[in-house]
């Protein structure tokens, strides 16, 4: 068994499923352990399906190589240094319950390419505020800014819905030498005459300046941080030394704030890489913009959106308290940079469900694991004698993992149900609260005219609690007690004037007496 392995987990819903992939990274290889249906996405249905699957493996791994159970979980547990997940607040309390079940400290590590996505939307906000503050309105649809709905907009040329013209399209980025991935597929509804707005609001100022900005973002940030962080592993950056490497990325962008023109004339990316001296597109991106004060403003604004970003996803590093051993050196050696052979996970699953939609879970998960575990390869470098061994093994576990699954897919089902009952009720909660509110704001008057199909009875019983003659009526009220509805009779003893609210009285449960409905 290899030591100091990273566990990475990632959760996602498709097509009504809640699915949890786990899978362990060692220095060199990456192995899926399960992929599997979960009722819910909160930390506890996280740490239940963990600590059960590492169970499980060491359940399989002692059935094949006849081994104690407790000696290879624990070896197992001990042998699994670091986690690597999402910054989300589920999986972090996750991995701490991880924690106390297993009596064990685990690194908690996060993937480097997910601020990426932070990033991009708050500078897209920050040019936002910009507009706003200098009263320029975008003439194209969209809710980001302007320079962000013109690259949206500009991907529906690529589709005949969007009236574009594909076929164009793509011969237009060839005679310009243009990668025919530079602009991101899209699929959409039309947007009329596109062609015209998306011209109108290339040709303005804000447009042509917040282009600029976010394409030398572009250049110098974001796409060095891509080529920094997404590598497979036999050419990755070690995680600690990746965290020095952002953290010293975040004082130059600090140092940037006081000449954001220097972006200009920098012949470097904010990693102090050389930049291509014959890269045509940012050749054009450090000509002298159209409006040299907006563009200033409008940078300034992105690096401090930028900075504020990464501080804030990554203070857990920066903090003085964050002290880099040896030890800490040693356990990360497994970790990657980034958390997208979880998202690889849930890519395969996605791809296997669209060509057999009627596939279970378990069959879909198996075929994954098979794949990315090298089952097959494994099988074939065995000899003749010890592979029909492992195969008959193979054979008699896998009718007890099937019994096995059975019974989980029904405990499942019944916690689904579960779950979809307590959502009813504090949906049904919450309308009747919507509903005493909108009674309350009618009055007695207009009850009558608002809700014609109550009967005179009840019309009656409301009135007379709305005018605050309600004292000693007979009421039955429902409470959720343990996830179930019990049903109450009480009785209103007294009405307090001034907080406008009555005094029941509980003393029994539905079906003891007859009592009216109130």
């Amino acid at each position: 068994m290899n030591s100091h392995c990273t566990l990475g987990f990632n959760a996602t819903t498709q097509e009504g499923i809640h699915l949890n992939g786990i899978h362990f990274t060692t220095k060199e290889n990456c192995y899926v352990v399960a992929v599997d249906e979960l009722p819910g996405g909160t930390a506890e249905d996280y740490q239940i399906h963990i600590c059960d699957s590492i169970s499980n493996l060491a359940n399989v791994y002692c059935h094949f190589f006849e081994a104690d159970y407790e000696i290879i979980l624990q070896k197992m547990i001990g042998n699994t240094s670091n986690t690597l997940t999402d910054r989300c607040a589920a999986n972090h309390v996750a991995i701490r319950l991880v924690c106390v079940s297993w009596n064990k400290a685990l690194n908690e590590l996060n993937c480097n390419l997910h601020p990426l996505e932070t990033i991009a939307s708050k500078t897209k906000s920050a040019l936002k505020e910009i507009e706003k503050s200098m009263g320029i309105t975008g003439k194209i649809k969209g809710k980001e800014c302007i320079g962000a709905n013109i690259v949206v907009q500009m991907n529906k040329m690529r589709y005949m819905d969007g009236k574009g013209d594909p076929r164009g399209f793509k011969t237009f980025l060839n005679d310009k030498n243009l990668p025919l991935g530079l602009i991101p597929r899209y699929r959409g509804t039309s947007c009329g005459s596109l062609r015209a707005s998306i011209l109108e609001e290339f040709n303005s100022t804000a447009g042509q300046v917040e282009m600029q900005v976010l394409g030398l973002l572009g250049k110098l940030l974001t796409g060095p941080w891509m080529t920094k962080f997404y590598t497979g592993a036999y050419d990755q950056t070690d995680y600690i030394k990746g965290i020095e490497i952002i953290k010293e990325t975040v004082q130059k962008l600090k140092d940037q704030l006081h000449s954001p023109a220097e972006f200009l004339t920098r012949t470097t990316d904010l990693f102090g890489n050389q930049l291509n001296a014959s890269d045509k597109i940012l050749e054009k991106l450090q000509q002298p913009p159209k409006d040299t004060v907006m563009f200033t403003q409008m940078m300034e604004s992105c690096l401090r959106a930028v900075i504020l970003v990464l501080e804030r996803q990554y203070q857990q590093y920066f903090a003085d308290t964050w002290t880099v051993t040896e030890k800490l050196k040693q356990e990360t050696t497994s970790a990657r940079t980034h958390n997208m052979d979880a998202e690889e996970l849930m890519g395969m699953f996605s791809a296997l469900k669209k060509k057999a939609p009627n596939a279970t879970i378990c069959y879909l998960s198996c075929k994954m694991r098979a794949r990315k575990n090298n089952t097959v390869d494994y099988l074939d470098s065995l000899d003749k004698e010890k592979q029909e061994l492992v195969i008959r093994k193979a054979v008699r576990m896998g009718v007890i993992q099937r019994r096995k699954r059975r019974k989980k897919q029904g405990e499942l089902q019944e916690e689904l149900h579960k779950r979809q009952a307590t959502k009813e009720r504090k949906r049904s909660k919450q309308e009747r609260k919507v509903l005493e509110k909108k009674i309350e704001e009618l009055g007695a008057d207009k009850i009558k005219e608002a809700f014609p199909e109550l009967s005179e009875v009840k019309m009656s019983l409301i009135k007379e609690l709305l005018g605050r003659r309600g004292v000693g009526a007979f009421v039955c009220h429902a409470w959720d007690l343990g996830g179930n509805r019990v049903i109450f009779n009480g009785k209103t003893e007294t009405f307090h004037a001034k907080k406008k609210k009555y005094t029941v009285g509980y003393w029994a449960m539905s079906g003891e007496g007859e009592v009216p409905w109130v």
